[in-house]
């Protein structure tokens, strides 16, 4: 049940982020370079694979005009603070 709830909120934020992305279309500086940051709350297999997969699709959609911080709090609630 844990880890369900894991998967869950982990795809809740991760559509949160493309949600950002679209309706801010934020653009660095002068260029059209896109910084995505990224907090996966813990490690897990599900949450591993949707990451690589949301950064492996932003990058054959933009090509080099993104890049990603990405951060894991490790399933600590004061990490991800």
């Amino acid at each position: 049940m844990k880890k369900t709830k894991l998967i869950i909120l982990g795809l809740i934020a991760l559509l949160f982020v493309i949600f950002i992305i679209k309706r801010l279309n934020y653009k660095q500086s002068s260029s059209n370079k896109y910084q995505i940051g990224i907090l996966q709350t813990a490690s897990h297999p599900a949450l591993d694979n949707v990451l690589k997969g949301f950064t492996t699709e932003l990058k054959n959609k933009l090509g080099h005009d993104v890049s990603f911080v990405i951060q894991n709090a490790q399933g600590s609630v004061a990490t991800a603070h």
